[in-house]
């Protein structure tokens, strides 16, 4: 994390007041919007993603207004270069996160550990609006506002993307998971 911002300095002379808004967006953000790439385009390409989407907040800082919601901005920034990375490479399975708490069970593990790659692989196959407004609201908690920022769409917009990734989910996987 600490690399980003020395990386970002190093490319971008920044004046101070400039550099510590970027040590701020990096320290309060960074791992979010890696966790958001992560959930988008997988652990290949999660890393890069989010660097790029830091280095253009240091490009770009000085011109965005000091008002700006850079967290949101960021946010949009991951989504675009998501989105470009999804051109790029043909579509591709992940692993999962770590899962959480089980019983300790081998068997419910194992069950748990391929229902998350299951849920993982479903979500790639939404269509990309519907993926990333599910992604934003549920699993990266922004409000409807903020995913609609984000995705550069009305609230109701957000609002009906997550509701259809949801449906479609609920459909897939009825009891197997709570949504």
């Amino acid at each position: 994390m600490n690399s980003v911002a020395t990386l970002a300095h190093e490319t971008s002379p920044q004046p101070p007041s400039t550099r510590a808004r970027l040590d701020e967006a990096v320290t309060n953000h960074y791992r979010e919007i890696l966790a958001f790439a992560y959930r988008q385009a997988g652990p290949a390409s999660a890393e890069d993603i989010a660097q790029e989407a830091f280095m253009r907040l240091a490009r770009d800082l000085r011109r965005l207004p000091p008002d700006l919601n850079v967290r949101a901005w960021l946010y949009r920034v991951a989504l675009n270069c998501c989105r470009d990375d999804y051109r790029k490479r043909s579509r591709e399975a992940f692993l999962p996160d770590e899962v959480a708490a089980t019983n300790g069970e081998p068997l419910d593990l194992a069950h748990q550990r391929g229902l998350m790659g299951d849920v993982h692989v479903f979500l790639q196959e939404l269509p990309p609006r519907q993926r990333a407004a599910f992604v934003l609201r549920r699993l990266q908690g922004m409000t409807y506002e903020e995913v609609s920022t984000t995705m550069g769409c009305s609230a109701d917009s957000a609002r009906a993307n997550v509701y259809q990734a949801v449906k479609k989910l609920r459909t897939r996987f009825a009891g197997e998971v709570e949504l």
